[in-house]
């Protein structure tokens, strides 16, 4: 049941992700639709807020299986870029 649990958190935060993505890329193509723009941004906000949740579970499983040091080296570098390009765009879409 564990290997479940972490196993859709994996799969929904990777879904959250290519969500928050195509929500982003979209928003400039409906910029004269204000339906269509509002929908995005909320749904923008919501993936934003998935993607943190089930970002800890897998986070917790990396630290339970300890991953090669490369492998882990490789992934802070991945999140280090990655996660102010995630705040940063949802705030600037938000607000801006």
């Amino acid at each position: 049941m564990r290997e479940l649990f972490f196993l859709l958190a994996a799969f929904f935060h990777d879904l959250a992700t290519g969500f928050w993505l195509a929500c982003f890329f979209l928003l400039p193509l409906v910029k004269d639709n204000p339906g269509a723009r509002g929908f995005l941004r909320q749904a923008l906000v919501v993936s934003f807020l998935l993607i943190v949740l089930t970002g800890v579970p897998r986070f917790l499983e990396l630290r339970r299986s300890s991953p090669s040091p490369l492998k882990r080296r490789f992934l802070l570098l991945k999140h280090l870029i990655l996660i102010p390009l995630l705040i940063g765009g949802t705030l600037w879409v938000r607000f801006f």
